[in-house]
């Protein structure tokens, strides 16, 4: 109630004197997401410093053993520090808003389950069961967005012209549900170094910024050739994200205070492809996101290549331990994924303004 409060003063204020501006908006919750976040983490780590710690992943290098009295689960942090800000919005009601709040909520809980799981257990959900339960949330979340919402979907080639794919009903629920558990895996295998997920994330979570800033204006999206779509609402739920995440990057950058557990990774995960989803250019994920593709493939490569030939193909899977293995430091590590998908944002700015050209 307080937020609430202090933001519709706050609002009133620009209104007078600036007048309203959804950008304004869309800067207000990046804050509110930060300072919620902030201080949740800060007393989540003072009070829980010694509690709610799990054991090493299996499959780990020796040295991260020494991580498990280090508290997990700090995902539910920047979640609430996420969704906060947006409920005691105006666009709460809207439905792209909407559904990528339950996205959080949903693959949120299939994390915090998992951990929870493992803190108690000492060993998580089987794959089978927590492949089981994704599916059936991503599938309803695309039910619900096909049916309730008639969200139609077309897939976009990127820089090839006319090059669009219309999908059906039953198919643009089966491409959603493919996309939310790719990404939300994808992410959550990458969460194995200090702030690598994050550092990862926020440049791909720029990228949807910019996707949904360049469709949503007519003059932008004809001059670069993308579909105008009016979808700006969604910048405030991508703000708000980010804002908490700069927030939690500074306890889990290196070395850690405190770990995002399953909770945070599958929740921002999904939300990932659900953001990249509406823009309905999500093979732009591709780019600013190929670490994230990389690291999945390791993990695939090195599983086939052990089931077929009982060989190894690297040390070790995903491919930031074997990099660790081969003798890079893990902060080196995270800093030079984080330099590459910087890069890769940069690189499809590039193209973007190159099409201008070529639209012309």
């Amino acid at each position: 109630m307080m937020n609430k409060l202090i933001q519709d003063k706050l609002m009133r204020y620009i209104n007078a004197h600036f007048g309203y501006t959804l950008p304004v908006e869309i800067g207000i919750v990046f804050v509110q997401g930060f300072i919620i976040t902030f201080v949740l983490l800060f007393l989540f780590i003072k009070y829980y410093k010694n509690q709610f710690c799990n054991s090493a992943r299996p499959f780990t290098p020796e040295n991260h053993k020494k991580k498990s009295t280090i508290p997990t689960m700090g995902g539910i942090c920047f979640l609430i520090g996420s969704i906060v800000p947006l409920i005691f919005s105006k666009h709460i009601q809207n439905p792209v808003v909407f559904m990528g709040i339950i996205s959080l909520i949903f693959f949120g809980f299939i994390g915090l389950c998992d951990d929870l799981y493992k803190f108690f257990y000492k060993k998580g959900i089987s794959a089978f069961t927590k492949a089981t339960i994704q599916l059936l949330f991503a599938t309803s979340i695309g039910c619900v967005m096909v049916y309730a919402y008639n969200f139609s979907h077309t897939i976009t080639i990127p820089f090839i012209p006319n090059c669009t794919f219309s999908l059906n009903q039953h198919m643009t629920i089966g491409w959603i549900a493919f996309l939310f558990i790719a990404c939300a895996n994808a992410v959550n295998l990458t969460d194995g170094l200090d702030g690598l997920a994050t550092e990862c994330l926020i440049p791909n979570f720029f990228t949807c910024l910019l996707l949904i800033i360049i469709t949503s204006n007519p003059f932008f999206a004809e001059y670069t050739g993308l579909v105008f779509q009016d979808i700006s609402t969604l910048a405030l739920l991508i703000s708000s994200l980010l804002g908490s995440l700069y927030a939690f990057l500074w306890f889990n950058t290196y070395p850690a205070l405190i770990f995002m557990g399953d909770v945070g990774s599958l929740a921002l995960g999904s939300v990932l492809a659900y953001s990249f989803l509406q823009t309905h250019y999500e093979f732009f994920l591709i780019i600013p996101g190929i670490l994230f593709i990389i690291e999945t493939l390791s993990v695939i490569f090195q599983v086939l290549s052990f089931k077929l030939f009982k060989k190894r193909i690297f040390k070790m899977a995903p491919y930031h331990h074997h990099l660790e293995l081969v003798g890079m430091h893990e902060a080196r590590i995270v800093k030079m994924f984080a330099m590459i998908t910087w890069w890769m944002l940069l690189c499809l700015i590039i193209g973007l303004i190159g099409n201008c050209f070529y639209t012309k």
